[in-house]
């Protein structure tokens, strides 16, 4: 793996740079990630093209190949053949570092008919129980035991059940799916995810002979078959997340560029959201291209929700652009309880930012360079846009958090014309 930046590194950011040019869209990190660990289901290679080079999947390829696997990268991907996995046992030392991690049970479960796994690990953003991903195995058959540090699974064999989630969990729905697709007769999940990233991993799955149906809607029905069969390559759909957070950094700096390789239809309410503030987009094929006119507006009111609504991984991001904007926004956070740590940050650079209960409120000012510091991913990648914005020069401590799941992040944004230099403590 080649994803280097050291944990203690630093950016330093020289505000008010007009951004302009044109950026690629890495694939969807999720998607990856998911696709990697429902490899495990399939006998042969699978071949994950454009991976992205991000500091989560180096540590989820850590983790299989602790357990066995191949993991290496290739010119055009990500090779990963879990042929050699003898493990159901995740160590605990890796599993604390990712959340993705969790979507290993329900392959090893399918497979070795029992998994072991510490809690997870990956952003502080409130709670995310599992309790739903263990309800859904033990509908199809296992027995769930677990203490202060672990969680075990065990299934004499799996059997197809109608499961419905009481919340449409992406994590949920991943487990449940991978478990169910080598399961004995039919499962059906009610209230399943409907995002993107696991209509992906339904397809490679039946690239590799799962029969699922359903898949992007919030109802699926799976037909358990024997085996699955890889030596397959697969491409995942483009980072929406990714996509949506350079949008809104184009807005809060002002400028024109033309992104690459989106999707539009995955990120429609962002786009509703930005046709309605300071600037003009354009959308050929999979190019989104955007032109600013002008100070951005606030955004009003703005309620994350699983998808197709405003996605909560946007959340910070669109925060940051509001924090510079004419006006004000309220936005409603209903899928993390604590996904506020990038507030107060915020609020270092002058930002008027409230924190109620479920939610912010910002009128939107100018913002003066300040020191930061990342505490996860997505708050880590609005300060920098929070920087990007505002006069004057800014550090950004904790950059390891972006890592996680923006490849090349200062390349490709100096690329456009951004002053961003990584410092070492």
């Amino acid at each position: 793996m080649i994803c280097e930046i050291s944990f203690m590194s630093s950016y330093e950011i020289r505000g008010k740079k007009r951004l302009e040019g044109e950026y690629v869209l890495q694939r969807a990190k999720n998607s990856a990630l998911a696709v990697m660990c429902a490899s495990v289901l399939v006998k042969g290679g699978t071949l994950i093209k454009d991976c992205p080079d991000i500091s989560d999947v180096d540590n989820l390829s850590a983790i299989l190949t602790r357990i066995g696997a191949v993991v290496r990268r290739t010119g055009d991907g990500l090779y990963v053949n879990t042929d050699g996995v003898y493990s159901s046992y995740l160590p605990e030392d890796l599993c604390e570092k990712l959340r993705a991690s969790l979507f290993l049970a329900g392959p090893l479960v399918a497979r070795f008919k029992a998994a072991s796994f510490a809690y997870p690990g990956g952003c502080s953003i409130g709670a995310r129980p599992i309790d739903i991903h263990l309800d859904g195995f033990s509908k199809l058959g296992a027995e769930v035991g677990k203490n202060e540090k672990r969680v075990n699974v065990f299934a004499s064999s799996t059997i197809g059940a109608k499961i419905k989630l009481r919340y449409p969990s992406v994590g949920a729905t991943l487990n449940v799916m991978c478990c169910a697709v080598t399961a004995k007769g039919e499962t059906v999940v009610e209230n399943a995810a409907a995002e993107p990233e696991v209509k992906d991993v339904a397809d490679y799955l039946s690239l590799c002979g799962a029969k699922i149906k359903g898949a992007g809607t919030s109802v699926l029905i799976i037909d358990g078959v024997e085996k699955l069969y890889g030596g397959k390559s697969f491409t995942p759909v483009p980072d929406r997340i990714e996509c949506g957070s350079v949008l809104l950094a184009v807005l809060a700096t002002g400028g024109e560029v033309a992104v690459r390789g989106a999707n539009p239809a995955n990120i429609c309410n962002l786009l509703q959201k930005l046709r309605d503030n300071a600037c003009k987009l354009h959308i050929n094929n999979d190019i989104i291209s955007i032109i600013t006119n002008g100070r951005a507006k606030g955004f009003e009111k703005v309620v994350t929700a699983p998808y197709p609504a405003f996605p909560t991984d946007l959340h910070p991001q669109l925060a940051a652009c509001a924090a510079t904007a004419a006006g004000r926004t309220e936005i409603t956070e209903t899928v993390f309880d604590s996904r506020f740590n990038y507030a107060r940050q915020l609020k270092r650079f002058g930002a008027d930012v409230t924190v109620n209960p479920n939610g912010v409120t910002i009128n939107g000012t100018d913002l003066t360079g300040a020191n930061v510091k990342a505490e996860d991913l997505r708050g880590g990648m609005a300060l920098c846009i929070a920087a990007m914005a505002a006069e004057g020069v800014s550090t950004v401590e904790g950059v390891s958090h972006i890592a996680r799941g923006y490849a090349s992040f200062k390349e490709k944004f100096n690329a456009l014309g951004a002053s961003i230099a990584e410092i070492d403590p």
